[in-house]
């Protein structure tokens, strides 16, 4: 009887560090994760081709700004260059863009 009761002990003691060492798991992801996820999109903002997509689509945004005489449009496409590129680096475009993007943001 004496080595049932030391046999359950030691199931429930498994058991419970167990549970701790998952819960111990899920503190540390929750606390790293957002951390790098951080590093991962900043890493992504730095690539090639997201920065040669940005700046083709600024081009194009510039291309309709130009074409366009209608105000509503032009304040649109003011509207949505100052919510895709408000983060954006004015440093990485090219001379004609980076005064035209920052004309529209402001900044």
């Amino acid at each position: 009887m004496r080595y049932f009761f030391i046999t359950v002990g030691v199931i429930i003691g498994l058991l419970l560090l167990d549970f701790l060492g998952n819960y111990y798991g899920l503190f540390t992801y929750g606390f790293f994760a957002p951390k790098m996820e951080n590093v991962r999109r900043k890493t992504f903002e730095n690539t090639q081709s997201y920065v040669q997509g940005k700046i083709q689509d600024l081009s194009n945004y510039k291309l309709q700004s130009d074409t366009t005489k209608d105000p509503d449009k032009k304040a649109a496409i003011r509207a949505v260059i100052r919510s895709q590129f408000a983060n954006f680096d004015i440093n990485q475009c090219p001379d004609g863009l980076k005064d035209f993007l920052q004309a529209q943001r402001g900044y």
